[in-house]
């Protein structure tokens, strides 16, 4: 294996050779500053922004027409993505090696993580791109403003929402393996009122996940989603802003035993509904601004596996709140943010079973308060400091804090990003859950029924240069977490146990750390652009000395686009996932691979596009996960409308 130090040598030579291109080219671009909300929860331009953040905007969804939300995310630093079996299988989403659920996922500012898992992550799965306006991504611990789960990070799912004026419109797609998808929308505005509504549909007969992806039983998915959104928004009145997000998928799958595997007639139905409606009301003063929130979610999943010993297993959540925000404008000073949150949860798992676990009931309340102080001691120089305490009703709490700095350094294009902070996340209800049985059921063992909350602290610092006049933007960062009291299951040693019986314990440490490099450039405005990514990352469990599973330490991304506004565009794009451990205890790595894939859309009358892509155009064959099956070179074709 190449040593980092050869390989990142390699990568800024690319760089390099990139810049050089860019001044041969002599591109004349102006650089806009992008405007991001999750970092701060106020609208902030990027260069004042001491935290690492990525941007997936809407142009670059549609330019991707990509089947799932998760291809979205294959070309960010320090994003990891592992898919399931292609499209409706299971798809983890970590930042930065944290695991799934140390990362919090919100859609239009709503906590979506599914908390009556063992996990308490989000399935990307159940997403559909269509709807969405961006995607912000948020590196490094973040509880002090977002508490529980912002361990890794934060991914806030913007969606779209009603501009000036009547709008419409249409797409449809189809392709290999069965696959195709409807989607509809439609906005209008009246004075101070705006809305908006979307409806999709996508279905595909799929392969089979495991085994052989032609001659086994192929397994198929469909999905259902649906957008509301409106807005009043007087010049001198209260805003009220509203909006539902809905899911609904039921996909096919195949198990590992003999009774569940390649074959087995095994459904998932998964369903979300999160909402929102906020109150903003008018500056007080010219000084404060504030608002009030109230919120909620809705997921479930049922699982069916007639053949297998539990032929049903149930999951159920429920969530509602109520938040206060306000921020005080301290002219020089900067300016201070204070919020109150409350949340009451309800959650359950039943499971079609004897002997073992049943599954469990839980309600649970919250609250938080946070505390955020941005301010500038000089025009250039960005500084935040917030904390945030979370507690829980006839419970324990946890207090967690952040910096930041940002210098955009004098008569140059270079901007120097630090940020330290630490981050927590609560036992599940699932883990709880089962605690208490395994406390009732075996009295002889030692159970800890009140389970602590796992803790973080990461650093990280970087720099951001911009080269040629705006053409040209490279950026790099190096990071290190490190976790304590994870909690991990445990089997008892019993003559009466099973391997199912067992108890979770805060007994794990694990720190990871890397590099994170990427480069952007308009080589040729109006005809070429390219984009490369690539991250480093050392993963370590800290008790056993293994690298964490399904971490690769190496892996990169690339794409190339060839365009003509409103006319066409043609991207070739690749991604290169290095060597990685399936599971903890395996003695060899999963091989590397590197995918290619093409997509392109053309302009044939107004508001009338032609689009395509071709996925994995060298059929190879790889496995995100041991035994699961990828898609091999298939093409896709649609049609799309705009009034």
């Amino acid at each position: 294996m190449m040593p980092f130090r050869r390989r990142s040598s390699a990568v800024f030579m690319f760089f390099a050779a990139l810049a050089a291109g860019c001044a041969a080219a002599g591109a004349q671009t102006v650089e806009i500053p992008e405007i991001v909300v999750t970092p701060l929860f106020t609208p902030t331009t990027i260069d004042k922004i001491g935290s690492s953040v990525s941007v997936v905007g809407r142009k670059e969804i549609e330019r991707m027409s990509p089947a799932s939300a998760a291809q979205l995310f294959r070309s960010i630093p320090g994003v990891t993505v592992v898919e399931s079996g292609g499209p409706g299988g299971s798809t983890d989403i970590r930042l930065r090696g944290a695991e799934t659920g140390q990362t919090l996922v919100l859609i239009d500012g709503v906590r979506v993580n599914d908390f009556s898992t063992t996990r308490d992550d989000f399935d990307f799965a159940l997403l559909s791109p269509n709807d969405i306006e961006r995607i912000e991504i948020l590196r490094g611990p973040q509880s002090a403003l977002y508490g529980s789960d912002a361990m890794g990070g934060v991914i806030n799912i913007i969606t779209r929402k009603a501009g000036s004026g009547k709008t419409a419109s249409a797409k449809v797609q189809g392709g290999a393996y069965g696959t195709h998808s409807e989607e509809l929308s439609a906005g209008m505005s009246a004075g101070d009122f705006r809305m908006r509504f979307s409806g999709s549909y996508f279905s595909t007969e799929g392969f089979s996940r495991r085994g052989d992806r032609e001659a086994n039983e192929a397994d198929g998915s469909e999905k259902w989603a649906g957008n509301v959104s409106a807005s009043y928004a007087p010049a001198d009145g209260p805003r009220v802003d509203v909006g539902v997000n809905a899911f609904n998928q039921s996909a096919d799958y195949d198990g590992t035993s003999s009774s569940t595997g390649p074959g087995a007639l095994n459904t998932v139905d998964r369903s979300l509904v999160s909402g929102f409606a906020k109150l903003t009301m008018p500056k007080l003063g010219d000084r404060y601004d504030q608002s009030f929130t109230g919120f909620f979610t809705d997921s479930s999943r049922d699982n069916h596996e007639p053949a297998s010993t539990i032929p049903l297993s149930e999951f159920d959540a429920t969530s509602g709140g109520a938040e206060y925000r306000g921020t005080l404008d301290l002219d020089r000073a900067g300016s201070f943010t204070a919020g109150l949150r409350a949340e009451h949860e309800v959650a359950s798992n039943f499971a079609q079973t004897t002997g073992d676990f049943p599954g469990y009931e839980s309600e649970r309340t919250f609250y938080a308060l946070y505390a955020l102080h941005q301010f500038s001691p000089r025009d250039d120089v960005h500084l935040t400091f917030g904390g945030r305490y979370d507690g829980e009703i006839d419970g324990d709490g946890f207090l967690t804090g952040r910096a930041t700095a940002a210098w955009q350094i004098p008569s140059s294009e270079t901007i120097l990003r630090a940020s330290v902070g630490t981050g927590a996340k609560r036992p599940t209800a699932y883990q709880i859950g089962n605690n208490l049985f395994a406390a009732s059921e075996f009295p002889g063992e030692t159970v800890d029924t009140n389970l602590a909350p796992e803790k973080s602290i990461g650093v990280d610092a970087g720099i951001e240069q911009l080269l040629f006049d705006g053409s040209l933007n490279v950026s790099a960062t190096a990071f290190y977490n490190r976790f304590t009291d994870l909690l991990s299951f445990t089997p008892f040693n019993c003559d009466t146990c099973s391997f199912s019986d067992g108890a979770y314990e805060n007994i794990d440490s694990a720190e990871t750390a890397g590099v994170e490099l990427s480069v952007e450039s308009d080589i040729l405005p109006g005809l070429l652009k390219v984009g490369a990514s690539y991250t480093y990352l050392y993963s370590r469990n800290l008790d056993t000395g293994r690298p964490l599973p399904r971490r690769p330490e190496h892996s990169a991304s690339f794409d190339v686009t060839v365009y003509e506004t409103g006319l066409f565009e043609m991207t070739l794009s690749g991604v290169i996932v290095g060597e990685r451990f399936n599971r903890a205890s395996d003695a060899e790595p999963m091989p590397s691979y590197a995918r290619l894939d093409f997509s392109g859309k053309l302009h044939i009358a107004e508001g009338t596009e032609l689009f395509g892509r071709i996925e994995n155009l060298t059929n190879i064959d790889y496995q995100d996960p041991v035994g699961f099956n990828a898609p091999g070179l298939s093409a896709y074709v649609g049609l799309s409308w705009t009034h």
